[in-house]
């Protein structure tokens, strides 16, 4: 698709909710921006979140950069994959018998960190915005790293899984 013509696709997408184009809609996604959906040919489905730059204009997100999941089978962690696209899910289990699973869509730039001891769920914490989720081998254990951004806000939310579960999350205006 030459780039004038993603561009008057982009910004028709942006126009607002209802708008109907190539046998697709747009709706409210994630943080009230717009978000488009669309099926294409052999039922294929392709949905992609839109943001807007400073000027009103419509701009594709960053794409959010996640781990290779075949590279975690050395972990000892559970992996499943979403049915749908771009949503995955790594399970590790502290030697306490805490858990936490850490969910990301890289569609809708997001991660969720649920952390459970026994039947209880302790902590749910949801981030918008994620640039980038990392699941790597730390000090005998996991560690998962969720950076997030937008616009004038920077966080990094760290878990490490060993002994137990600590948690360190930073949130700093830029």
């Amino acid at each position: 698709m030459p780039q004038s013509a993603l561009s008057e696709l982009l910004e028709a997408l942006c126009a607002g909710d209802g708008v109907d184009l190539i046998r697709g809609s747009v709706f409210s996604g994630p943080g009230g921006f717009p978000k488009f959906e669309s099926t294409w040919e052999g039922d294929r489905r392709w949905t992609s979140a839109l943001d807007s730059d400073p000027e009103g204009r419509c701009v594709m997100p960053d794409q959010v950069e996640v781990p290779q999941l075949d590279d975690l089978s050395e972990l000892g962690v559970v992996v499943e994959v979403s049915e749908e696209p771009g949503v995955a899910s790594v399970t590790a289990w502290a030697k306490d018998g805490s858990s936490v699973t850490c969910t990301w869509n890289e569609i809708a730039g997001s991660a969720t960190i649920r952390c459970i001891d026994g039947d209880e769920e302790w902590l749910d914490l949801y981030r918008e915005a994620v640039s980038k989720v990392s699941v790597r081998s730390h000090r005998g254990g996991v560690q998962f790293l969720v950076w997030s951004r937008s616009e004038g806000v920077g966080g990094e939310l760290l878990v490490q899984v060993g002994e137990r579960v600590m948690m360190r999350d930073v949130v700093l205006r830029m």
